[in-house]
């Protein structure tokens, strides 16, 4: 094995499909995401929560010491045993309990030399960011801290102190409950949110992309397009617009085989179909030479007609070999050219045909002279045979062609209309397009489209515009 072999071994690629197939797929990554959110709006709950559970804890026992302190006031001074006292700080869980009105404040109960507060804080106070803040301190509030609550209960101001490790403790029990319940909920919406995404978007859009690498492993095979369901929302309008989309491709690949293979045998044909013209054109040329009026005024039409069929031969075998034959410009009479090409279009027309041609002596335009020749030729013949009554019946009326022409800033415009029957709305979406359209049964459906080709090699276009009867062509040429 050489050098350059075990290189190529050595490092080897890895396998793009492996390390693709080793990440999280769309239903993985929904899934995640689908947790993730729920548990960020479970948090987002959570937290707000935790702060309502630390008031209500603490207005239960501001109430039970708000009963106390009834009790005490309506006793005669001195006649509550101090014990009863203490079971009450121990009920509430509490250190000291005071209850204060407008002119008096008194003790209530109170444990042997209570240790000293460390924070306050006041149930009076009911904004929610201030609840929030507190309760989130709470939680996080080292042992031993001591907390003052002052409430009113049943008209009267308590103040009580009490150890804050009794209400973190209460907290952190009700926040583990609601974490364990929101994890249970999170999973269980996240289950069905994920189940619902299979079933209505990862599956389809899987079926899509399935459709799409198999379609494109037998683009021209009718089974691999896609069969659309009922669906009306995004997805069923994908699955159509697909359909649509591979239905559409494959009938351009089948048309571009057959194109291909119509293009080599006319390059074939071409190919031999030079030499036999080109001996025609030296046998005219010889022709030309005799003396004789009618040769002498015949010949050189017949010469310029074999010449113009060589160059298109050699033409087409160069399109063949997918090189564009170059451009040879030169300024000419247009009406005369027009008048050239309705001679050599007339053979094909099975009816009373007149030529109006409208376009000035003098209007000169610069492009190629066979290559406009042709696109005069195609669009005259098509005409012709667009307007011919079908075999077997008669004409109604003569074919009637005109052609004008106009100076536009730096371009010239040229009008071809004929009286025929126009072109059909269905045959507008793909008039220019090879096979696509033909007026006979004899034409080849290639005209417009190679007038159209032409047209573009000169930076110029062919369009059909409205008209009131038959067809009209407009063609613009630039002009330098």
């Amino acid at each position: 094995m050489d050098d350059v072999t075990q290189r190529t071994a050595t490092y080897a690629l890895p396998d793009i499909g492996a390390l693709v197939r080793a990440r999280p797929g769309l239903s993985g990554k929904l899934l995640i995401l689908t947790i993730a959110f729920v548990m960020l709006a479970e948090v987002l709950i959570f937290i707000p929560s935790v702060a309502n559970f630390r008031r209500s804890w603490l207005m239960n026992k501001i109430a039970a010491a708000s009963t106390a302190a009834l009790v005490f006031d309506a006793a005669p001074s001195g006649m509550v045993p101090a014990d009863i006292g203490k079971e009450l700080l121990r009920q509430v869980g509490a250190l000291t309990i005071w209850a204060k009105r407008a002119d008096s404040r008194m003790l209530i109960a109170s444990v042997d030399n209570p240790p000293q507060v460390d924070v306050t804080t006041d149930m009076r106070e009911t904004n929610p960011f201030h609840q929030i803040t507190q309760a989130m301190g709470t939680l996080a509030a080292p042992s031993g801290r001591i907390l003052r609550v002052t409430a009113l209960g049943m008209g009267v101001e308590i103040n009580m102190t009490m150890e804050e490790d009794l209400l973190r403790a209460a907290m952190w029990g009700f926040a583990r409950n609601i974490l364990l319940l929101s994890l249970l909920i999170s999973l269980i919406t996240a289950g069905l949110v994920y189940l619902s995404l299979i079933h209505m978007i990862v599956r389809p859009i899987k079926r899509l992309s399935e459709n799409m690498a198999s379609f494109e492993r037998d683009p021209e095979n009718d089974a691999r397009v896609i069969t659309t369901g009922p669906r009306d929302d995004e997805i069923g309008f994908a699955e159509r617009s697909l359909a649509r989309l591979e239905v559409k491709l494959a009938d351009e690949l089948r048309r571009s085989k057959k194109l291909a293979s119509l293009g080599l045998m006319i390059a074939k044909i071409s190919h031999d179909l030079r030499n036999v013209l080109s001996g025609a054109q030296l046998f005219s040329e010889r022709i030309a030479e005799l003396k004789n009026p009618s040769v002498q005024r015949l010949a050189p039409r017949l010469v310029d007609a074999l010449r113009r069929a060589i160059d298109l031969c050699e033409g087409t075998l160069a399109y063949g070999a997918d090189q564009k034959a170059a451009l040879k410009p030169s300024r000419f009479q247009l009406a005369r050219l027009v008048a050239e090409c309705w001679e050599l279009a007339l053979p094909v027309s099975r009816t009373a045909s007149v030529l109006l041609n409208e376009v000035p002596p003098e209007f000169e335009i610069r492009a190629d002279r066979d290559q406009i020749a042709r696109v005069f030729l195609n669009l005259m013949r098509n005409s012709l045979q667009a307007i011919a009554p079908p075999p077997g019946q008669e004409a109604e009326g003569e074919a009637r062609l005109t052609v004008s022409a106009e100076r536009e800033t730096n371009r010239a415009l040229i009008c071809i209309q004929d009286n025929g029957p126009g072109v059909s709305a269905a045959a507008r979406q793909r008039l220019f397009e090879p096979f696509s359209v033909s007026s006979s049964r004899r034409g080849s459906g290639l005209g417009l489209a190679i007038a159209a080709d032409i047209l573009r090699a000169h930076d110029g276009e062919i369009r059909l515009v409205e008209s009131v009867a038959g067809a009209r062509f407009a063609i613009t040429l630039p002009q330098r």
